[in-house]
């Protein structure tokens, strides 16, 4: 294998094609012009590398942060005529030697001559020919030049016939994992992968696909050993080596070690040693060990179930592990590294794959604690008030909760006044945190709507909600949900959550604006005790339309709501539905049909507006006692009334003393009962304002204009 492994990163590398790459018109522009049949030589700054790829149009890239440079030179197969541009003439077909002398391989045919392999060679037949440069037998480790010294003059040298295969192998016949058994009879391990890279026992085709009269060359850049892959499983190399005694023995305690065993394909262990699972404190350590899930958990967190070899890695690529996490891989001039640890230079090859080793662990979600998954996801605002509530040993050490934490932004939205005591006040950081919480865990595919369980502080309810596109707890959106961690699960959502134990009743007296409503629902209540069942802890959605809606109305249709018991509890009840809707809920430019208590409502949300019924909502998601709040700038008729008055929608009021209708087909509505006669388009909205005046626009929302 080659001392420095860098070369062999950069070798494989710089075979990857550039697909899916936009290459600049100026790149075409030039290989263009260097003629037909000029291939791409790429360059690597600082070393002796020089990479053939055989292809035509390339870029320069960066790999493990070197940026390369590119050359031109004559394809497989063509070489230069005279004063032709390009590479016009086509070399003749030699034999395997010939063609590997003429590939600059002369310390290799020299090791054949001196074996007396050269009439094997030069027999008819098709072989394939695995051929290390010269720089690879200056880099081959002592033992190996050893072995290769002593066999001097045997036709049977096994390491050297350890580089032929009988038949031709080409890099498109190659699989993605395939042993193949060489004329020594030992096996190589060749691997492809999806970024169109091959190797040969991990070590890169430098240059593939050489052909020649009697089978086929590809140029490496290592002397291949045959005692390099093991015949024990990568199992058993983990358990014999004697570096891995923490990782043995929780392999054998999980059982997991079983399921390895019987796994069919080629894997990927990645084995932390014993010092780097000592960087851990000595009590998380033991935490994680002593938690069957934790413990599985981290197991298959560690391992890939197919082989991968460090040259493979050229810059960030995530890969899945046997746990369904996906771990990133990347590298620099001098290591390669798995999320942050380092691979070690060392690659052991198994009968069923490779063992790399690891000098830190690679702690999946389901091992963390809330403090390292805050951590993890940049929840930093919530972690800093972990600490001035003094929790850190709860969330830390203790579970299992669910906790609903706020992302950053959440937070920039909460009123500073509110901030600063939380971040000053370790009783009101805890209150706050203890909200965000509740007992056991609760995943997404265990949220029924309308579910409602005590928070942390044993004092405030959480609701949770089930919308079309959108889960929800009180009126805050889960945005990612279900990362499991040792001690609970923790979904992250975009609001902070603030208890309120204020009924609507109190907030809207508070308010002071909405006493025609608070009259309607006290009349409403008072006629039929079920007609709003606004509970406490309760899930309802009230939207209360202002004393300015009331008042635009009229009083003729202000009588007929408020005085007659039938009219009154049918409006009243068309303002409640049994469900929480936060505005979050609901996607942009979207309608979303909506039950009420009497029939339904329309909601729909356009930029940072959001209507119910065509009504603007001025200002949405008051949590509260009884669910939420939404205060609205109309009356909503209901679908029924619409349709025996001659018309549908609502009834508006407020600032802007105007009404509007339009509906999905055109037609003349008639009004009755105090309805102004409004004509109705699907292609624009009538606006027919206090004055008289009228102005139009697009919309379709169902609405009925108020004679005012």
């Amino acid at each position: 294998m080659a001392a420095d492994w860098r070369l062999t990163v950069l070798w494989l590398a710089l075979l990857q094609v550039t697909a899916g790459a936009k290459i600049p018109w100026w790149s075409i522009k030039i290989a263009r012009e260097q003629g037909p049949h000029a291939c791409v030589v790429e360059e690597v700054p600082g070393t002796d590398i020089e990479i053939w790829t055989e292809c035509r149009f390339w870029i320069n890239r960066e790999i493990c942060g070197q940026k390369t440079m590119i050359r031109y030179e004559c394809c497989e197969g063509y070489q230069q005529s005279g004063g032709d541009q390009g590479c016009t003439s086509v070399k003749p077909l030699k034999n395997l030697l010939e063609t590997a002398r003429d590939l600059g391989a002369t310390r290799f045919v020299s090791a054949i001559l001196d074996a007396g392999l050269e009439s094997e060679l030069r027999r008819d037949g098709a072989f394939t020919l695995f051929l290390p440069t010269n720089e690879a037998f200056d880099q081959m480790s002592e033992s190996l030049r050893g072995s290769l010294e002593a066999q001097a003059g045997n036709p049977l040298s096994p390491v050297l016939l350890y580089h032929l295969l009988d038949g031709k192998l080409t890099t498109k016949e190659m699989r993605a994992d395939q042993l193949v058994e060489t004329r020594s009879g030992a096996q190589l391990r060749l691997s492809k992968y999806s970024n169109q890279m091959t190797t040969v026992n991990c070590n890169p085709l430098i240059r593939r696909d050489q052909k020649a009269t009697n089978g086929v060359l590809h140029l490496i850049g290592a002397v291949l050993d045959p005692s390099t892959i093991s015949s024990s499983s990568v199992v058993d190399l983990v358990i014999q080596d004697g570096r891995f005694n923490i990782l043995t023995d929780a392999l054998e305690k999980s059982g997991y070690i079983q399921e390895l065993r019987r796994m069919p394909n080629a894997l990927t262990i990645m084995a932390p040693s014993d010092e780097a699972f000592q960087k851990l404190p000595e009590k998380r350590l033991e935490k994680i060990l002593s938690d069957k899930a934790a413990r599985h958990a981290l197991l298959k967190n560690h391992v890939v179930p197919h082989p991968v070899c460090k040259s493979a890695v050229i810059g960030e690529h995530k890969m899945r592990t046997d746990a369904d996490n996906k771990v990133a891989f990347n590298c620099d001039k001098k290591s390669v590294f798995v999320e942050r640890a380092q691979m070690s230079q060392e690659e052991m090859s198994g009968q069923n794959g490779v063992v790399h080793v690891l000098d830190e662990l690679l702690i999946p979600d389901r091992a963390m604690n809330f403090l390292e998954l805050a951590e993890k996801y940049s929840l930093l605002t919530f972690l800093s008030l972990v600490r001035v509530a003094g929790l850190e040993e709860a969330f830390g050490d203790f579970g299992d909760y669910t906790l609903f934490v706020p992302n950053e932004n959440a937070f920039l939205a909460v009123s500073e006044s509110v901030m600063e005591k939380a971040r000053s006040d370790p009783e009101a950081a805890r209150q706050l945190l203890l909200f965000h919480g509740t007992q056991g865990r609760i995943l997404s595919n265990g949220i029924s709507d309308g579910q409602v369980e005590m928070s942390l502080d044993e004092e405030n309810p959480l609701r949770l909600q089930v919308h079309r596109s959108a889960l929800a707890v009180e009126n805050g959106i889960i945005q990612r949900a279900d990362i499991e961690a040792q001690n609970g699960v923790l979904h992250i959502i975009d609001r902070v959550l603030l208890p309120s134990n204020k009924t609507i009743e109190e907030i809207l007296r508070e308010k002071g604006e909405f006493s025609f409503f608070l009259a309607a629902m006290e009349r409403a209540s008072a006629y039929d005790a079920k007609a709003l069942e606004l509970q406490l802890q309760g899930v309802a959605t009230v939207f209360a339309p202002t004393d300015a809606a009331f008042r635009a109305l009229g009083q003729t249709q202000m009588d007929a709501i408020l005085n007659d018991r039938e009219t009154l509890l049918k409006t009243v009840k068309n303002h409640v539905s049994t469900r929480i809707l936060s505005s979050g809920s609901f996607q942009p430019d979207l309608t979303y049909q909506v039950a009420t208590k009497q029939g339904s409502v329309d909601l729909r949300r356009e930029g940072n507006q959001f209507t119910v019924d065509g009504v603007r909502v001025r200002e949405w998601d008051i949590t509260n006692a009884n669910g939420i709040l939404h205060l609205i700038d109309g009356v909503l008729v209901p679908r029924e009334r619409r349709q025996t008055a001659g018309g549908h929608g609502y009834i508006s009021g407020g600032s802007s003393s105007s009404s509007s209708s339009s509906s999905s087909s055109s037609r003349r509505v008639i009004s009755t009962n105090g309805y102004k006669k409004t004509v109705i388009s699907h292609t624009r909205r009538t606006q027919v304002s206090s004055s008289g005046s009228t102005s139009h626009s697009s919309s379709f929302s169902k609405v009925v204009s108020s004679s005012g």
